[in-house]
């Protein structure tokens, strides 16, 4: 191995960069730094998903594994514009990061938000920051390995822009005002209240989306719009699968067992999830806020990435047999 340099001129930097920097490995890391320095400087706003940037951890994870899985077929050639086009991703994506990790920026969002008459301001400065993160995931992913790099990351990509257009519609349509994802709600309450009458929890329904639970702490009442009910969930299942379903060699049959199972287990992961916070209200405590925007999440997450390996098992399994029973027909 040849000694490193000790003097460096313009000229040498690109070659030695080239010689020494296994670049497609910091890749990795360029992706993972701005979410990285948001989390340590301000890390109280990762604690919620609806109305906070917890879902950036989750796109994180989402391109952790498609990396694992594209990682030996993506193609890496340095060049000067990859070293320019990385660069200038990276300065543009820390300088938002140093501004968002001011005090006042999600305030001064908020505000703006307010000055241009958005229904629902106050979840605007997470749409800004999923905007921002996708963006610059597209441009870095770019940057090195060109468009076809951009196709080995679909459900990464369409998991950011799915949360960021979710959170738009927040913002555009709040509580019951988007009529179409609201019919869905009483449907949901229906099954929901199965399980609290199973388990004892006592409860109300008033004016048709108000649940009132009578727990230890006195009533709780908690009002169920589209984005509280899950409908996001379900929404990104549907973006998240409709890529899978394009990546596996599966009969047509196959895969509409797949989507269609995995719909209703998403429709169910749901419903479970708003019987926790319930249960959690009544026999727990009062203040179930935490509680609510962070057992949604986890869930999901929890649903969608077992669902996944077990289509992948599955097709894994079966692909031999379908070989197999290829070269017997033969």
């Amino acid at each position: 191995m040849q000694p490193f340099p000790q003097k460096l001129s313009a000229r040498s930097i690109f070659p030695l960069l080239k010689k020494y920097v296994h670049w497609v490995d910091l890749f990795v890391i360029g992706v993972f730094l701005p979410i990285i320095v948001l989390y340590l400087a301000i890390p109280d706003t990762f604690k919620y998903n609806w109305g906070g940037r917890g879902g950036l951890l989750f796109a994180l994870l989402f391109i952790g594994v498609e990396w694992l899985e594209a990682r030996n077929a993506l193609a890496f050639q340095p060049s000067s514009k990859t070293y320019i086009g990385t660069i200038a991703c990276l300065i543009g994506v820390l300088t938002y990061c140093g501004v968002a990790s001011q005090g006042g920026f999600i305030d001064s969002v908020i505000q703006f938000g307010k000055d241009i008459n958005l229904p629902e301001p106050f979840n605007f400065p997470w749409v800004v920051d999923y905007s921002i993160f996708a963006t610059y995931f597209i441009g870095i992913t770019l940057s090195f390995f060109g468009p076809r790099g951009v196709k080995r990351f679909p459900i990464s990509i369409l998991y950011t822009l799915g949360m960021m257009l979710l959170m738009l519609l927040d913002v555009l349509f709040p509580y019951s005002s988007l009529t179409l994802l609201q019919a869905i709600v009483p449907t949901i309450l229906y099954f929901l209240t199965i399980l609290l009458e199973k388990f004892g929890v006592p409860f109300l329904i008033a004016q048709g989306n108000i649940l009132l639970i009578w727990g230890k702490e006195g009533l709780l009442s908690l009002a169920i719009y589209w984005p509280c009910a899950g409908i996001h969930s379900m929404l990104i299942y549907l973006l998240v699968i409709a890529v899978v379903m394009v990546k596996i060699g599966a009969p047509r049959i196959r895969k509409l067992v797949y989507v269609v199972s995995g719909a209703v287990g998403t429709f169910f992961v749901n419903i479970l999830r708003l019987f926790l916070v319930c249960y959690y209200g009544a026999f727990i405590s009062k203040d179930v806020w935490l509680f609510h925007e962070t057992i949604g999440e986890i869930l999901f997450l929890t649903w969608i990435v077992l669902f996944i390996v077990a289509i992948v098992i599955i097709e894994r399994r079966l692909t031999p047999m379908r070989s197999t029973g290829s070269k017997n027909l033969v």
